[in-house]
C-alpha cells in the first residue's frame, strides 16, 4: 500500500516561498476525528505538537513522559518543557489508524511527524525535484 502527496507552499516573513513535505492526518479530538496538517521531518527524533493539542486530545499532561527540548541551543533559557504521550492518528489515504509517540511542548510548537513511530510504519521517499513525497506502508496493523 502506498500513496504520493505533493509538497505545500509556505510563505516566509518577507514574502519568499518555500516548499515543504506535509501530510494531513486525523487526530481523535473530543471523540471526533479532526484533520491536522503535519510537516514531515526525517531529522526530527519524535513527532511534535504544542501543549494545546495535548489538551484537545484529552490527554493528561502530567501523565506523559517528561522531556526537556533543547532545539539548536543548549542554553538553559532556551529549554522547553514537554511530555511524550502515545497518540492514535488516522492516515486517511490508506484508511488506517496507527499509534505513535508524540512530544507535546509547553507553549507554541509546529506540528511535525518525526522518525520514531511514524517512520517505522512508512518508508518515506522525498523527491525534491518533483516536490513529491511517497509513503509506502511497511508496518503491521493490529
Amino acid at each position: 500500500m502506498h500513496f504520493t502527496r505533493p509538497w505545500e507552499e509556505f510563505v516566509r516573513p518577507g514574502g519568499t516561498t518555500i516548499w515543504r513535505p506535509t501530510l494531513y492526518v486525523f487526530l481523535w479530538e473530543a471523540g471526533r476525528l479532526k484533520p491536522r496538517r503535519f510537516l514531515l521531518d526525517s531529522g526530527a527524533d519524535l513527532s511534535l505538537a504544542s501543549r494545546s493539542v495535548c489538551d484537545h486530545l484529552d490527554l493528561t499532561w502530567k501523565a506523559g513522559e517528561e522531556r526537556i527540548l533543547h532545539g539548536i541551543s543548549r542554553k538553559k533559557e532556551c529549554q522547553v518543557e514537554s511530555r511524550v504521550h502515545a497518540v492514535d492518528l488516522v492516515v486517511a489515504e490508506l484508511g488506517i489508524q496507527i499509534t505513535i509517540p508524540m512530544c507535546f511542548a509547553e507553549g507554541e510548537a509546529p506540528l511535525v511527524l518525526g522518525r520514531q513511530g511514524f517512520f517505522e510504519y512508512f518508508r518515506v521517499t522525498f523527491d525534491r525535484q518533483a516536490l513529491l513525497t511517497t509513503f509506502e506502508f511497511v508496518g503491521e496493523l493490529l
